[in-house]
């Protein structure tokens, strides 16, 4: 089974559902609360996912997750946080079937996302990459969505398609060190394009600690396969 190395799956933007206004499911689907696809949140909500986002940055995903838990998931944005921390704490069934319910009732680029990432996670990649690869066609602007895109076609062996899309990240990104320049230094070792890797080294003047984490990633990918 391939083990999913390093997506961050708490990395999805929430820019709102404005298609679907304040659609709200008539049913629970299972879940703790009704499933709403508005993006409004009050301002005493928005301190409270701030505190959320910032245990689940320092690693305390459990923290984070029993700190949302303690008021009703009242918006989108809680929703796709209740999924990300789900598949964070690797409960991954409950995390798919969160996000399953919200690309069914919303269809945003977010919840696409979040599906995909989630459902790459756990092996299925064919379907992981489709689903990601919607969340590119809604969302094509998106730094976040272009590069796990781009990490899931890492995975799959398609480095052609896996440079564009991590390029197209980086730009996005305004060409800051981060995910999708660790992982274009991966995709190249993955290729075995060493000239195009030293000359992106040049270029980019990455420093040799970030090299030397890209020989490891790459390296657990070999190892995963």
């Amino acid at each position: 089974m391939m083990k999913r190395v390093g997506i961050p799956i708490l990395a999805v933007m929430i820019s709102g559902c404005a298609s679907m206004g304040n659609l709200v499911s008539s049913s629970n689907d299972g879940l703790p609360g009704r499933v709403t696809c508005s993006d409004r949140v009050q301002p005493s909500d928005r301190v409270h996912l701030e505190l959320v986002d910032s245990q689940a940055a320092e690693g305390r995903r459990y923290a984070a997750l029993a700190q949302l838990e303690s008021r009703p998931l009242a918006a989108l944005p809680h929703w796709l946080r209740y999924g990300q921390l789900k598949a964070g704490v690797n409960e991954l069934d409950e995390a798919e079937h969160v996000f399953s319910t919200l690309v069914r009732r919303c269809g945003t680029g977010e919840t696409y996302h979040g599906l995909g990432l989630v459902q790459v996670k756990a092996d299925r990649r064919g379907e992981g990459l489709a689903n990601l690869q919607r969340a590119r066609e809604l969302l094509p602007a998106s730094a976040s969505v272009r590069n796990d895109l781009g990490y899931a076609l890492m995975l799959n062996a398609d480095y052609q398609a896996a440079e564009r899309e991590l390029w197209t990240a980086l730009e996005l990104s305004d060409n800051n060190a981060g995910p999708a320049r660790q992982n274009l230094l991966t995709n190249y070792l993955l290729m075995g394009q060493r000239d195009r890797l030293e000359s992106f080294i040049r270029s980019q003047r990455i420093p040799e600690a970030e090299v030397e984490h890209a020989h490891a990633l790459a390296a657990d990918i070999r190892r995963a396969r």
